[in-house]
């Protein structure tokens, strides 16, 4: 057995002495941190878990955000959300860190991993959440909206196309050579493109990535190709010409175009992320204000973890942006049926045990695969695992308290947090750490959640867990098909959109993977639905598909 932090005399003790797992606890560092941030910081604490630290680690940037602040590229540094009073930048900065984009009472920052939990115990900090990752959620859509009579309209003030407006989008890129995206004239719509993963001169304001603007394109002087295909797909339907044949025409076809490709600064190595999406709305309504123009942003990327409840900071800082103009419309999502939502009733002094299995087919040293149970705040439950082959449990980890459990060919850490400062609810986490590729077969494990303390449950014992996107894992029984809509979807202000299908003889039916409602608080998610199933869209090298 082996365990990180304040425990290593204890590791000392218990390495060597069986080969059946066996948990080690540690108390939580602090409140305020998002639990993915304490479990990378407590794997960082013992040189021994390096190699799993790692797996937590965000990658290093090749700029740092905000306003020309910038230091050191050898700095460990670590892409955060922070929420607080108005001292908060003052704050950021005390712990040597940099400020990104403003949101209300939320921004976006960077500050030395060492800084954390120093950051944390500031007056006026109210919460620190990780920058996550976010996963992708998409014949004629348009027919089935009714967009194309409004299209059609003779009364300029009925016709509705979308010129004088600008769509934004955050999402993995745009291909800009696509007629798609040109006017009649054949130069682009697309007014500017930031390229958060790219090497040249960025917006003014930022020190990362390259702002290409129209000029570029319309010069044959830079090009994007968007090798993931989703940004130009997810573009071509929101505001695609349908040239040249005019056939896949969007439905805002005169709209002008920002996209942000949004930069990989996660906790998971890579891919679209919390961060870089609000530093793009900062761009996107920025561009739009000094333009004078009105301005819609889409993302059609999400993640599982979160309260689902609307009460992220990501959530929080969206809504902001709405309160200061935006229109934003959000991706309910793809997990209806994917199986990774499941819910139970633990009783009063008792337990209930929840099943799972999981399967890898990426490198070990790669892959961190994470959970979120979420339950009410009055409430006090520990948390334990075990193999469904093994006959007994590890000891259990208590609320306040984060623990690392060995097995053969896993090892999983949890923290069990009390009070969220996002909602004061308690939330678990649970990451899986794969130590060899699972390619074999699924593994079945087993989780099981007990009544602490006295037993008492007051609240009524029901907990929600949620294993994130995009990975090969998936419960086994207490599956819940609802309250499946993922973060952002739960943003209060935005228009948050679930899947109807588009094929001949479905046309109109709620398309079978498109995420369920309602929000973990009960709150009615999603707010519409459009057609998201057998869409045929722009993708890259000029074609349609």
């Amino acid at each position: 057995m082996k365990i990180c932090g304040s425990l290593i005399v204890l590791a000392a003790l218990l390495e060597g002495a069986t080969a059946q797992p066996r948990m080690a606890i540690a108390p939580i560092g602090s409140s305020k941190l998002d639990p993915a941030l304490e479990q990378m910081l407590m794997l960082r604490s013992d040189p021994r878990h390096a190699h799993l630290a790692r797996r937590l680690d965000p990658r290093p940037l090749s700029g740092a955000t905000g306003g020309g602040e910038r230091l050191s590229e050898n700095e460990d540094m670590v892409p955060i959300i922070v929420s607080g009073d108005v001292h908060r930048e003052d704050v950021v900065r005390a712990v040597n860190g940099i400020i990104g984009s403003r949101h209300g009472a939320i921004l976006t920052a960077e500050v030395p991993a060492d800084s954390l939990r120093p950051l944390a115990a500031r007056p006026g900090i109210v919460a620190v959440e990780a920058s996550r990752q976010l996963h992708p959620s998409l014949l004629h859509s348009v027919p089935s909206t009714g967009a194309h009579v409004m299209h059609a309209q003779s009364d300029p003030v009925r016709r509705l196309t979308g010129k004088g407006v600008i769509i934004g989008f955050t999402d993995s890129g745009i291909n800009t050579p696509h007629a798609t995206f040109r006017a009649a004239d054949g130069r682009t719509r697309i007014l500017s493109v930031w390229d958060q993963h790219g090497t040249g001169t960025p917006p003014s304001g930022w020190s990362y990535g390259a702002e290409h603007d129209s000029a570029e394109i319309n010069g044959s002087r830079w090009w994007m190709y968007d090798l993931a295909e989703h940004g130009t797909h997810v573009a071509g339907i929101a505001a695609g010409n349908g040239r040249p044949g005019g056939t896949y025409t969007g439905m805002a076809p005169e709209a002008d175009i920002i996209m942000v490709c949004n930069r990989g600064d996660d906790l998971w190595s890579g891919g679209l992320t919390t961060v870089g999406t609000l530093d793009g709305y900062d761009y996107i309504r920025s561009r739009a204000n000094a333009l004078g123009k009105r301005h819609v942003i889409n993302t059609s990327q999400g993640t599982n973890l979160g309260p689902h409840d609307g009460t992220s900071l990501f959530e929080q800082a969206i809504d902001a942006d709405i309160r200061a103009g935006s229109v934003v419309c959000l991706a309910a999502g793809n997990d209806a049926l994917s199986g990774r939502h499941a819910s139970a009733v633990v009783p009063s002094g008792g337990a209930v045990e929840i099943r799972f299995s999981f399967h890898t087919l990426f490198p070990q040293d790669t892959a961190a695969i994470p959970m979120e149970a979420w339950y009410s705040g009055g409430d006090r439950i520990s948390v334990s695992c075990r193999k469904e082959a093994d006959p007994s449990f590890a000891p259990s980890v208590p609320p306040g308290s984060s623990g690392l459990l060995t097995f053969d060919s896993v090892e999983v850490v949890f923290t069990n947090m009390v009070h969220s400062p996002l909602n004061g609810d308690n939330v678990i986490r649970c990451t899986l750490l794969p130590l060899v590729p699972v390619t074999e077969g699924d593994i079945a494990m087993v989780l099981r959640f007990e009544a602490a303390d006295n037993g008492s449950l007051p609240d009524g014992g029901r907990i929600d867990l949620w294993w994130e996107r995009n990975f090969e894992v998936a419960f086994l029984d207490h599956r819940d098909d609802a309250c499946t809509i993922g973060m952002p979807g739960g943003a209060r202000g935005a228009i948050t959109v679930g899947s109807c299908d588009n094929d001949a003889g479905a046309a109109g039916a709620l398309s079978v993977f498109s995420a369920h409602g309602p929000a973990r608080d009960g709150a009615l998610k999603p707010d519409i639905v459009a057609p998201g199933g057998g869409v045929t869209s722009s993708v890259p090298g000029g074609g349609f598909r």
